[in-house]
């Protein structure tokens, strides 16, 4: 006799695309026990925070999911769940979404479907969608109780969620040039994404308030705001992250991962390094093995 899958799938067909939604149907509590490994998958992976907060680091940058916030991993994308004390309840799911097959290509789409590559392309945060975060509520409240009709609301619920994905991907999309987004919001933006695109070159404060428009006070300022801690220590951080990444999984000369890092020598490398984590770079490679 054939066992029972521990996964269930739930698959909604709109216009011309077919999503499919699979998550596992045993899941007896929402306490988040996650991969410490770097993996991809062929799919999106789909995590909801519920409460607490959980980082992920995806494609070497590292992020902190908090309470109600939403991430979307794309397909063939490097992502892992570093080890980490923070509490956090939430639950994943993995989301493929293909073109029905007797259709050769897709055309102009009122729900806005033919924009969807595009908009699940890179990685995403969504926080504080008020929308979704009903939706998904509803999708749990049907998972747990299993009561009359409850394959029929979840279909509903992950229906909702999709489509409010697409509302908030669409804003997100264009959060630089769409003058009602706060201006506060917009700065960490921007701050954001030059930091995570130039950390690990050897870039000054000068250079970042530059790229802001702002002054190198007021840019420290929202740094600290922002990150909770100040620019020198904030790319120290992210520096030795992705070097201690490198020193581990790779067998690149620690020359070379001094220089991929932002380091214009391995003298000054080894010490902050030795500093950072109370080892050598040696010795760490050494200890891994």
């Amino acid at each position: 006799m054939k066992s029972e899958s521990q996964f269930e799938t739930q698959t909604i067909e709109i216009e011309n695309i077919i999503i499919e939604f699979i998550y596992s149907r045993n899941i007896k509590d929402f306490s988040y026990h996650l991969s410490g490994l770097p993996h991809m998958h062929m799919a999106y992976e789909l995590h909801f925070i519920l409460d607490g907060e959980c980082p992920i680091c995806v494609d070497d940058f590292n992020y902190m999911l908090t309470k109600n916030t939403v991430c979307i991993v794309p397909p063939k994308t490097n992502h892992y769940f570093p080890e980490h004390t923070h509490r956090c309840e939430g639950f994943g799911m993995m989301m493929s979404v293909n073109y029905n097959k007797e259709v050769k290509q897709i055309t102009k789409s009122p729900a806005g479907l033919d924009k969807l590559p595009e908009m699940f392309n890179e990685f995403t945060a969504i926080e504080g969608n008020e929308k979704i975060e009903k939706y998904i509520h509803d999708f749990i409240s049907a998972y747990k109780n299993k009561g009359f009709g409850h394959k029929c609301v979840k279909r509903s619920a992950l229906t909702l969620i999709f489509f409010a994905l697409l509302d908030e991907l669409g804003d997100y999309k264009c959060l630089k040039t769409n003058s009602v987004v706060n201006a506060e919001q917009n700065d960490n933006f921007m701050l954001d994404t030059y930091i995570m695109n130039n950390y690990y070159k050897n870039i000054s404060l000068q250079d970042v308030s530059k790229a802001m428009g702002f002054s190198s006070t007021h840019t420290g300022r929202i740094i600290k705001k922002h990150y909770g801690m100040s620019y020198s220590a904030l790319i120290l951080n992210l520096r030795m992250e992705l070097a201690q990444k490198k020193v581990l999984s790779t067998d690149n000369s620690f020359s070379d991962i001094a220089q991929s890092v932002g380091y214009d020598s391995y003298n000054g490398f080894g010490m902050a390094f030795k500093r950072y984590f109370g080892k050598s770079p040696e010795q760490m490679r050494l200890d891994g093995k």
